[in-house]
């Protein structure tokens, strides 16, 4: 309605450790600003955002996201937005923004518990831990008795049933696949950092790609691994198929094309995909939808 900016303040920890900047700021953790969802009116001029709860409380529109690099509007009104995680094997989100709602970071990932949050935590005995990632080689996945208490309680990612974007590290330390084996998964495969999400809600779009009833079409790119050994490593575009359920969607995620270099975001206009590349030698891409 052109009332409202919506902004993703990213986190400045990779999973809620102290990062104090060589001592710049001791003890350091997240601030009131960080790992949010801000909510500011359109018409704001000379605004200075505080960072302390009370001032911001009156822009924080949902609390607990990582990194939801990008947004998107369902033709119904709700706000979606993928979650990148945390340098560890857990899953990446696709998560129902609503207002007032936290989603867990960084006390959980997906529905699983960070690990660090409780007494004892043993980072040599942490199977999701690959020394590719840099907050794993530094060593702030370590014992952590001053790590504080989680709110009362968290909002879930949307769950998928793949077929594809669904491998997980097992609390056995193995490699699964949520669409062979389930259960689903919340929501994708870790280290793809979902982006770009769009709806394909145009009317130039194919009948079956367009919204029906309670089941909405998404797209959805994935910039890639920087690491780990899981398999999925993405740089490609889902389709995903969202149905509304109470109090939450689930869907399925398709692959549909492939081999991108690290795509950073998309847009769509009328039938058509454009998918932009990060970095030299990126490209655009025009991705084209028919009947």
């Amino acid at each position: 309605d052109g009332a409202w900016i919506y902004l993703n303040s990213g986190s400045r920890t990779d999973h809620g450790e102290v990062e104090d900047n060589g001592g710049a700021y001791p003890d350091l953790r997240e601030e009131p600003i960080t790992s949010a969802i801000l909510r500011i009116p359109a018409d704001s001029a000379g605004l200075e955002l505080p960072n302390d709860e009370a001032g911001i409380k009156p822009y924080l529109f949902a609390d607990g996201t990582r990194n939801t690099f990008d947004m998107a509007f369902a033709p119904n009104g709700d706000l979606l937005g993928g979650d990148n995680g945390p340098d560890a094997d857990y899953p990446d989100e696709l998560n129902w923004l609503r207002e007032g709602r936290h989603y867990g970071f960084p006390w959980r990932f997906g529905t699983q518990d960070n690990p660090q949050q409780f007494p004892g935590y043993d980072a040599t005995q942490d199977v999701r831990l690959s020394n590719d990632f840099t907050a794993v080689n530094t060593g702030t996945y370590k014992n952590d008795p001053t790590f504080p208490p989680a709110p009362a309680a968290f909002s879930a990612p949307i769950l998928s049933s793949g077929p594809d974007a669904a491998q997980y590290r097992g609390d056995d330390g193995k490699p699964h696949d949520a669409a062979k084996e389930g259960p689903s998964i919340t929501s994708f495969t870790p280290h793809r950092s979902p982006l770009g999400l769009v709806f394909a809600d145009d009317a130039a779009m194919p009948a079956d790609m367009r919204a029906t009833g309670e089941t909405s079409v998404a797209f959805i790119l994935s910039w890639g691994a920087a690491g780990g050994t899981l398999t999925d490593k993405g740089q490609d575009l889902l389709e995903l198929r969202l149905t509304r359920s109470v109090d939450n969607y689930i869907m399925t995620a398709t692959q549909i094309a492939r081999d991108f270099k690290n795509p950073i975001d998309a847009v769509m206009i009328g039938n058509k995909l454009y998918v932009l590349e990060f970095g030299a030698g990126g490209a655009v891409w025009e991705l084209s939808f028919e009947s």
